[in-house]
């Protein structure tokens, strides 16, 4: 298995049992996310994080579309009944350029100059700027106890937060407006910790590094 990416999209071999996907990049820019609606799409630092919501996995092959410059320098997989595993990573811009090299003679010009600026992209450091076109998840029936503040269980339909202030946290509400409440894993006690998602994304997302 592989993930593959090139100047505008990035997706990985056709799979249906896969929980959660990290991927270490480097740039950034606008991240659409592309996956079925059994997925979402966050980050963390220089991560882009797609999981299965509430462990629902379906079939996975398109992940997301950018606005921007990204190299991916790594990905790890978990699936269904496994940890995380390492895949290999195909850069589909420098296969396409190289391929240019290789044609005739009065392409050449044009061709290493495309080349030269890839190579720019590439090996710039600079720290990752991701931003979210999807901010939330909406329209979803939680299949988790959630609680609101007042100590009162939730049942009806709820929001997530993907980016922003309340990142990684359930909502009131199919959909956001001013009067949505912050919903919680457990009746109130001494310290109220907002809902997160399934197990694996909680333990993921503690345990990458920025």
């Amino acid at each position: 298995m592989k993930i593959y990416y090139n100047k505008s999209y990035c997706y990985i071999d056709p799979t249906s049992n896969i929980t959660c996907i990290i991927i270490t990049i480097r740039g950034g820019g606008l991240i659409i996310d592309t996956t079925p609606q059994e997925y979402s799409l966050t980050y963390k630092g220089k991560n882009i994080i797609i999981f299965a919501q509430e462990q629902k996995v379906a079939g996975l092959e398109k992940l997301f579309s950018y606005n921007g410059t990204i190299a991916i320098k790594s990905c790890r997989v978990i699936f269904t009944n496994t940890g995380p595993v390492t895949i290999g990573v195909r850069n589909r811009i420098r296969n396409n350029l190289s391929s240019k090299l290789s044609t005739k003679t009065e392409d050449m010009t044009l061709t290493t100059e495309e080349y030269s600026n890839y190579n720019k992209r590439k090996l710039s450091s600079s720290p990752a700027k991701i931003s979210l076109q999807i901010k939330t998840k909406e329209d979803i029936m939680p299949s988790i106890s959630l609680w609101t503040k007042n100590n009162e269980p939730y049942t009806s339909m709820v929001h997530y937060h993907l980016d922003g202030k309340y990142k990684g946290s359930f909502m009131t509400g199919a959909t956001y407006t001013k009067e949505s409440e912050l919903l919680f894993r457990r009746p109130k006690t001494k310290i109220l910790k907002p809902a997160i998602t399934n197990p694996t994304m909680k333990r993921f997302m503690r345990n990458i590094k920025r």
